[in-house]
């Protein structure tokens, strides 16, 4: 992966410290710390947000299961 571009954020002193602390126990740079949990934090929202988008989508399209026949299935696992 090659970085390119330059993200100027203002961050508690908190922050700091722990990046400063987790970057120091991986030993990587605050800059690689920082990126990775970005990337994480991106991918986890951009795969929720898919998954609410497909499920208005279902909804939009009558694609839905009624409560109650759910509650009756579950009701006969018990």
């Amino acid at each position: 992966m090659r970085l390119n571009q330059l993200l100027s954020v203002r961050i508690s002193e908190k922050v700091v410290e722990r990046l400063e602390k987790l970057s120091k126990a991986m030993d990587r740079s605050r800059s690689y710390i920082a990126v990775e949990a970005i990337e994480e934090y991106l991918d986890l929202h951009e795969w929720q947000i898919k998954g609410i988008q497909a499920g208005l989508r279902d909804i939009e399209n009558g694609k839905v299961i009624d409560f109650e026949k759910i509650k009756v299935r579950w009701e006969k696992k018990k």
